[in-house]
């Protein structure tokens, strides 16, 4: 009876750790899954306000570069392979009129806008080039067999295509 009596505690006591052990994992479950269902429904209201930003032809609207320029990019991705690098030519910030090219002193804001605009495309300041994009300038007279694409009949938003073949 004695051997009974004690085995019973131990049973007893095996199976108040049991309860407890299986009570603790309860509650973190219980916690767990109430701060996952809160990080859902963050995740999914982050989810609606990037989806609600409003886009140019899938590309986020940066603020200050609107109108023209905006459509520019649209019209530059559409010409330019997307495995092809290009060149950026913008009017140096000091003298409107003098062309720079991979320099300090262009406008940083439109120079990385169109940059990002133009993702994957890779940049490059190799003048042969095939692509050159000239952002706010003209490009004055082309090498020969190069083909310009006008924006909108802007003479300062132009795709120069360098061999002319697509």
């Amino acid at each position: 009876m004695r051997r009974l009596l004690e085995q019973w505690q131990r049973d007893g006591r095996r199976l108040v750790l049991n309860c407890f052990c299986l009570a603790v994992v309860g509650v973190a479950l219980v916690t767990g899954e109430a701060g996952l269902r809160g990080e859902l429904r963050a995740s999914s209201a982050m989810a609606a306000r990037i989806e609600a930003v409003p886009r140019d032809h899938g590309q986020f609207l940066v603020r200050g570069f609107g109108g023209s320029r905006r459509g520019f990019a649209h019209f530059a991705r559409q010409l330019i392979p997307s495995n092809e690098p290009f060149r950026l030519v913008q009017p140096a910030r000091d003298n409107p009129h003098q062309r720079r090219v991979c320099q300090p002193g262009v406008p940083g804001g439109e120079h990385f806008w169109m940059v990002y605009s133009l993702v994957p495309r890779p940049k490059t300041c190799d003048p042969k080039a095939r692509w050159t994009v000239y952002l706010g300038i003209a490009p004055g007279p082309l090498p020969p067999g190069a083909r310009a694409h006008v924006f909108n009949h802007r003479p300062d938003l132009v795709v120069v295509e360098r061999d002319g073949a697509r």
